[in-house]
């Protein structure tokens, strides 16, 4: 899917594509993903790329990118699905949100979304999952794209 959309005067286009650790702007991605760990947790990011290619091999990644009119990529919305081990519906969860500082709200992590839920629901995905850091809040957002409160998740450091 390729969307293009006008924000300002800045040019976007939205679209799933292949997470690709060999693509031409592959350090720029990296770049973004390690910014992304900084912001939440303090440190660079240290993906495990054969677990992101053995997803995608399976067809259970969904990837999303934001280019701009250079085909630089501006942010992305990466999600997976599996089926709940409780129940006979897929679920997808989300892995990674972000959209580069100067062009956050703007409604552009909104669209990378949209576009994600919609390929996933083209997956067969029944439920998705969207997890929020309490240090960035988005509860009205993810509201407004239907998402409804649904269970509270803590973490302990071990």
């Amino acid at each position: 899917m390729n969307e293009l959309t006008t924000y300002r005067t800045i040019d976007l286009t939205y679209q799933r594509e292949d997470f690709n650790p060999d693509a031409w702007d592959w350090l720029r991605q990296k770049g973004m993903f390690d910014a992304h760990g900084v912001e939440l947790r303090g440190f660079p990011s240290d993906l495990d790329i054969p677990r992101y290619l053995q997803m995608q091999r399976e067809g259970r990644l969904v990837y999303i990118t934001v280019r701009d009119t250079g085909d630089v990529v501006q942010g992305y919305s990466s999600h997976f699905w599996h089926r709940d081990l409780h129940f006979n519906a897929r679920v997808a969860q989300d892995d990674a949100w972000y959209v580069e500082p100067a062009l956050r709200k703007l409604g552009i992590g909104r669209r990378l979304r949209e576009v994600a839920l919609e390929e996933l629901r083209k997956a067969g995905v029944r439920y998705a999952y969207g997890r929020l850091k309490t240090a960035h809040p988005h509860d009205e957002s993810m509201r407004d794209l239907g998402y409804v409160p649904w269970e509270t998740v803590f973490i302990k450091e071990l």
